[in-house]
């Protein structure tokens, strides 16, 4: 009897063991599923202004979604409408204050046209943000370097701020603005603002004040409009538009500084779409036997079931195997619904280990705007290594002394 029960623990642990290795190596076969996520500073081009694509820097990140700052803004606009001038006044008795109103600022931003895909990845349209958002300590969580456009540009607020007036004025109502440097500010301080629960707002701040009414209404500056958006983060890759042409890059995400106006090599998203797939199956040689080994510059295949939806194409991502950071990409061939091999040409990419996964993709090299692809695939182990080189010296002995060279077969 406890010889039987021995026997079947035994087994049991066996089957334990093997189910357990056979997991690991799964594990090690298939890889991982990589995991893009936009950085801080990203440059991503989404919606169309006045026939010009709109640049974007990723103003913050987090899990769920991405702050979303104008590179380089609308262009200068004056805070009022001659037709709505009278409704405005520095002061009113009681102060029962009447503001020039923002609304024809807001209604610039729906001047930003998206198409169905951006529609769908935003969160938040274009908006004008307020002093509480954006003061230090603001809700969206924005430093003063962050959020100042670098050539000392202004930009208009969402809003209404006060200030301790002149005489008998009392509070006067202050359209807001922001500056780009400290030296732009004018020599007076501002003490006090409505939407800001009158908390002092300091000089570092950056943010100054344009007075809404009277008679010199028409001498308020003309300010830039800098629209603020949030877009969800369900974003499978992005890289310049450049990258499509079927060559093999070196990965590069374009990140710079908030606001600099650098618009070069705006990067192109690919919003995730579940109605597009993507597995890597197999990486075989030409003759189709399953290889984690490659020689330099050579042609492997992959084996990869996906779909075809529009103009999709499938991409690979070869990846540092400790950082997982992406390291190659490249557009390799249309899409076949099904499952199919596709070749891989490997010239250029060096000699070391990677992990390879795939992407489905639609492709637009005439355009920066966001295209739908599918998740990243998991991947699988390549290493790249020098081709084989084998040497011999012919000898009387060796039976090559005829001048004949060795057969295989022997």
């Amino acid at each position: 009897m406890w010889k039987k029960l021995r026997i079947l623990l035994i087994a049991v642990i066996g089957i334990t063991a093997i189910g357990n290795v056979t997991q690991s190596m799964l594990f090690t076969i298939h890889g991982y599923t990589p995991n893009f996520q936009l950085s801080k500073g990203a440059k991503i081009i989404l919606g169309e202004y006045n026939n010009d694509e709109q640049v974007w820097d990723v103003g913050k990140v987090d899990a769920n979604e991405l702050l979303l700052l104008s590179t380089t803004g609308l262009g200068k606009f004056p805070m009022y409408d001659d037709s709505i001038r009278n409704t405005c006044s520095h002061y009113a008795l009681n102060n029962n204050y009447t503001y020039c109103p923002t609304t024809m600022l807001s209604n610039e931003l729906i001047n930003i046209s998206f198409n169905t895909t951006e529609i769908s990845l935003t969160n938040d349209a274009p908006f004008l943000p307020t002093v509480k958002q954006v003061m230090t300590g603001g809700s969206l969580g924005l430093t003063v370097e962050d959020r100042e456009f670098k050539d000392d540009t202004n930009y208009w607020l969402e809003g209404i701020m006060n200030i301790h007036g002149y005489g008998s004025y009392g509070y006067q109502p202050l359209n807001a603005m922001m500056l780009g440097k400290t030296t732009s500010m004018v020599s007076h301080s501002i003490n006090k603002y409505l939407d800001t629960g009158n908390t002092l707002l300091p000089l570092s701040n950056r943010i100054n004040h344009h007075p809404t009414g009277g008679v010199n209404m028409e001498n308020i500056s003309k300010e830039n409009l800098r629209p603020f958006m949030t877009v969800s983060s369900n974003i499978s890759f992005a890289a310049p538009k450049d990258y499509t042409d079927g060559s093999l890059h070196t990965y590069t995400e374009t990140v710079g500084v908030c606001g600099d106006k650098v618009t070069a090599n705006a990067m192109q998203i690919r919003v995730k779409d579940n109605l597009m797939n993507a597995s890597l199956i197999d990486i075989k040689n030409k003759g189709n036997a399953s290889i984690t080994k490659a020689t330099k510059n050579t042609t492997i295949k992959i084996q990869v079931s996906a779909n075809k939806v529009q103009n999709s194409h499938i991409s690979i991502l070869l990846y540092d195997t400790v950082s997982h950071e992406i390291l190659y990409y490249r557009v390799i061939a249309s899409t076949i619904s099904g499952t199919n091999n596709y070749e891989v040409d490997l010239t250029g990419v060096p000699i070391g280990k990677y992990d390879l996964a795939v992407l489905n993709e639609n492709i637009d090299s005439t355009s920066g705007r966001p295209l739908l692809a599918s998740q990243i695939s998991d991947t699988m182990p390549l290493e790249i290594v020098e081709p084989h080189k084998l040497t011999y010296t012919k000898t009387p002995q060796s039976g090559a002394s005829a001048g004949k060279e060795y057969e295989f077969s022997k």
